[in-house]
């Protein structure tokens, strides 16, 4: 019986991923009890999320794994994902928002690689499960074609949205309609309780630097801030991820809104879900800030920042409602009005939230159904490499 590593983007300090990971790492358990659980960041703040996981376990190469006998699962999350090209002032303010990145890890990491490409681990053919993804968007021909030649590989696929499941079917790909992961029934147990709990401000806004021209966002959301504030709304700022928001955090800052940022105070999913929605109305840049706002019942905008969000809202039938980006200084201003009139519709609003939340968790437990039945077919006998970006 052999290590079961979970590598990807985990260890990241981002609760979008983080909560990805929880609810995966408790589905394999149940399905390859007995198995080590092994993550290839040293972070130690996952000892908290997942206490009996192995830590700074390097996952082998892509080469090395097509050549061992090994199940690779990618859960959740954006996979295979290319933006347009950015302006070289625009990488450079980007890149100087992810210095907090750890050097020491990042080395541990390409050592990893470097020794399992000079000695492989040969031990038959590979196998490799995408559960519950997002593909795209894709910029490029030459990208598309790229990617279909490496999802080819693949022997099941569950996709979370129909745009995905587009993109393959057009591309001569099955695959299966699945939800997030996050939709799982796992997700019950991590989801703080807010009955009987007042709301403490009127709205949440989260903020994120995942697009190059994220300043530009920022700027926005923080005016529909101001505006919200001027009609005497209290108003919040929040950050999903502990060090890849610098950024924004701080553009907030220096406007002197109140900020919660992931990790500040522990590393809790429950309790920092608790504080953070305890609000009548999210604004959210982030997918999963969006996702964990309808699982809890709270009305939610999404900010037209990338397709993944558009998509959403579509997915939802508008429960989850859109803010379009358009061009000149309205565009706040249009928030502003979108905003108060979701505040006018709460009862409505979250019926509809509701709905749309049992239908993905339909989905999610049948997709997680399916592949706890695939990974105990295999036995435990191979490494399962579980890969969330």
């Amino acid at each position: 019986m052999r290590n079961v590593i979970l590598a990807g983007y985990f260890g990241r300090a981002n609760i979008g991923d983080d909560a990805l990971l929880k609810v995966s790492a408790t589905h394999v358990r149940r399905a390859l009890p007995g198995n080590t659980l092994c993550i290839e960041r040293a972070a130690e703040y996952l000892r908290v999320l997942v206490p009996d996981v192995k830590l700074g376990v390097i996952a082998p190469s892509a080469k090395a794994d097509e050549e061992s006998n090994r199940i690779t699962v990618y859960c959740g999350g954006t996979q295979f994902f290319q933006f347009k090209k950015a302006t070289f002032g625009e990488k450079v303010q980007y890149w100087r928002g992810q210095a907090r990145v750890s050097l020491k890890s990042t080395w541990k990491e390409l050592s990893g690689v470097i020794k399992e490409r000079v000695n492989p681990s040969r031990r038959g053919p590979s196998e490799k499960i995408l559960v519950g993804i997002g593909v795209g968007p894709i910029a490029t021909e030459s990208y598309a074609a790229s990617l279909i030649s490496k999802l080819a590989t693949a022997q099941d696929i569950w996709v979370r949205d129909k745009a995905s499941l587009s993109f393959l079917a057009d591309n001569g790909l099955r695959a299966k309609f699945g939800a997030d992961i996050c939709f799982s029934s796992e997700m019950l147990g991590i989801l703080p309780s807010l009955e009987g709990l007042s709301p403490e401000r009127e709205v949440t806004i989260i903020c994120r630097d995942w697009s190059l021209d994220q300043c530009d966002v920022t700027r926005r959301l923080i005016e529909l801030g101001r505006q919200l504030r001027a009609r005497g709304l209290a108003v919040e700022f929040c950050l999903f991820s502990h060090a890849e928001d610098s950024v924004s955090e701080s553009f907030i800052l220096n406007a002197g809104f109140p900020l919660r940022k992931w990790g500040d105070d522990g590393w809790d999913i429950t309790e920092f879900l608790k504080s953070t929605y305890r609000t009548k109305l999210v604004i959210s840049a982030r997918y999963h800030g969006a996702i964990f706002s309808a699982l809890l019942g709270i009305p939610v905008c999404v900010v037209d920042i990338e397709p993944k969000l558009s998509e959403l809202s579509t997915q939802s039938g508008g429960a989850i409602s859109l803010l379009e980006r358009t061009v000149g200084d309205e565009t706040a201003s249009n928030w502003c009005s979108k905003a108060i009139a979701k505040l006018d519709q709460t009862t409505e609003v979250v019926n509809s939230l509701r709905r749309f939340v049992c239908v993905e968790r339909e989905r999610a437990d049948a997709m997680w159904k399916d592949v706890e039945e695939r990974l105990r077919s295999s036995g435990g006998s191979n490494s399962i490499l579980l890969s969330g970006v």
